[in-house]
């Protein structure tokens, strides 16, 4: 191996490392979406965060997963 062979190995590694990153960021943006959607004291039946995970969990729309564009 030379070189060249380890910047393959560390690009593959970075790009891996992008790709999570941004993963985690759309997760963030979605968690503050939620947690946007529930600024008051509430039971627990009209959380607006339970409610957009049960849609979620359902295959529809939510506020952090709108429809897609056709």
């Amino acid at each position: 191996a030379d070189c060249d062979d380890i910047n393959r190995i560390l690009d593959i590694h970075l790009s891996q490392v992008r790709s999570r990153l941004q993963t985690l960021t759309q997760l963030e943006s979605q968690l503050q979406a939620l947690r946007a959607r529930c600024d008051t004291h509430r039971r627990a039946a009209d959380c607006g965060i339970l409610q957009d995970l049960m849609q979620a969990a359902a295959g529809t729309s939510c506020s952090c997963h709108p429809p897609a564009k056709s």
